[in-house]
């Protein structure tokens, strides 16, 4: 009996932990071809366009990044992120999105890189975001990451030629209809 309730416990804990993980699903955006857009530039790979209509009553304020803050509440964040200011100068940031979004296992590991973007997947991506999905997609100069949350989604694009630095892009209160436009506006 004993046995049997142990294993039983086993099964649920393993099943429930499996249904945890969102999907991972690739696909395609193509690029933003709005004919007025206004360019909002972080450094020479990251770039955002946005169409000029949607920035009706847009408030944008800059610091390490820029935050773009819509009438209805809404917002979203664009950085870029260099390995060097994260304290891991001779990190490959492309594997970043890897570990962050669970596409690559970093259990065990004892490289600091992997433990913090460990660190990050566990309280930023799972508890904060809580995706439902996990889309992969090329960009015109690498592959872009996004967790596609209820509320919130976090999108990471890296580039071919660069792996010292990331883009991402922290989006609350935004339909996935609007973040596909965003995206866009990236890729």
């Amino acid at each position: 009996m004993k046995r049997s309730c142990t294993f039983l416990l086993l099964s649920l804990l393993f099943s429930t932990a499996a249904c945890s993980s969102p999907p991972v699903k690739n696909t395609q955006y193509h690029a933003l071809t709005a004919e007025h857009v206004a360019q909002f530039s972080l450094s020479p790979v990251a770039t955002l366009r946005i169409p000029t209509e949607d920035l009706s009553g847009v408030k944008v304020i800059g610091g390490q990044g820029l935050t773009f803050i819509y009438p209805n509440g809404s917002n979203l964040y664009f950085q870029s992120v260099m390995a060097r200011s994260m304290g891991f100068p001779d990190a490959n940031l492309h594997d970043w999105p890897l570990y962050l979004f669970g596409l690559k296992s970093g259990e065990g590991s004892s490289d600091a890189f992997v433990q913090e973007a460990m660190k990050s997947k566990r309280y930023v991506v799972d508890e904060e975001i809580a995706p439902t999905e996990i889309r992969v997609f090329p960009t015109r100069n690498g592959k872009g990451y996004w967790a596609l949350g209820p509320k919130k989604s976090l999108i990471v694009l890296t580039d071919e030629n660069d792996t010292s630095q990331l883009i991402l892009i922290n989006v609350s209160g935004m339909s996935e209809t609007r973040i596909k436009d965003i995206i866009k506006g990236v890729i």
